[in-house]
């Protein structure tokens, strides 16, 4: 995206899902430049770049009822994860499994454990999970973090360094639990630990950064022009023109 009239330009790339090349950074200081990645780490960026979310797969969609009682003591998960265990993190999560309230597992395992083949544990154990463990894989960002928060789970990021989607306008030490990877084997400890009306707070505040910031395009560009706002070092009007923000 352009924003000619300000002289101001967005870039993305990340196909490769590498963050953006070192040496883009290295050779263009222009503070009119933001590069947006969705897998960045730390090292690759500067102040006026930022993380993108990763398009959610299959998005989850809460009922009225659901989204009402998101702070009532009704998920009696406290941590689930379902996918493939290959990853640092992942295989740490999987000694947490204890197959009552702490669920992680492949989804063939959790398919067996519930009994029904043709059961899909990544949404049964989504809406039932007070919190949701989003390790990385092959790369540092993963489209399962916009799906866990659309799910109402608080997500618990282990993806060391990982430049966070919308992350100067998104306040996530609020909205998730952001833990060294190597910690994943502490997990339980550390949100047992966390009191239930925190965890409403934190939940409450999810779904509005969630619905506001990472539901849609536009809030991801609307989030994206705040941060950048943010920094103080580019003025961006608040709503950039309608035509140029669909470029």
């Amino acid at each position: 995206a352009e924003f000619k009239s300000i002289d101001f330009r967005i870039v993305y790339l990340d196909c490769t899902r590498t963050g953006p090349p070192l040496d883009l950074r290295e050779n263009n200081r222009n503070p009119h430049l933001a590069l947006a990645s969705v897998s960045a780490s730390r090292s690759q960026v500067v102040e006026t770049d930022q993380g993108l979310p990763l398009p959610a797969y299959r998005p989850f969609q809460l009922s009225v009822t659901q989204r009402e009682g998101l702070c009532k003591d009704e998920r009696p998960i406290l941590l689930s994860f379902s996918g493939h265990l290959y990853s640092h993190p992942r295989k740490l999560l999987r000694q947490l499994h204890n197959g009552k309230d702490v669920l992680i597992g492949s989804p063939k395992e959790h398919r067996e454990r519930l009994g029904n083949a043709t059961a899909d544990p990544y949404f049964d154990l989504a809406v039932r999970s007070q919190f949701a463990a989003v390790p990385r894989g092959l790369h540092l960002g993963t489209s399962r973090l916009i799906e866990m928060m659309s799910a109402g789970a608080i997500p618990v990021i282990f993806s060391d360094n990982w430049v966070l989607p919308v992350d100067k306008t998104i306040p996530w030490s609020e909205v998730a639990v952001v833990l060294p990877e190597d910690d994943a084997r502490h997990a339980v400890v550390i949100l047992s630990a966390i009191s239930m009306e925190k965890r409403c707070e934190m939940r409450t505040k999810m779904m509005e950064m969630y619905d506001k910031y990472l539901a849609t395009g536009e809030g991801v560009i609307a989030g994206f022009i705040e941060g950048i706002r943010a920094t103080g070092r580019i003025e961006v009007p608040l709503q950039a023109p309608p035509e140029e923000m669909s470029k």
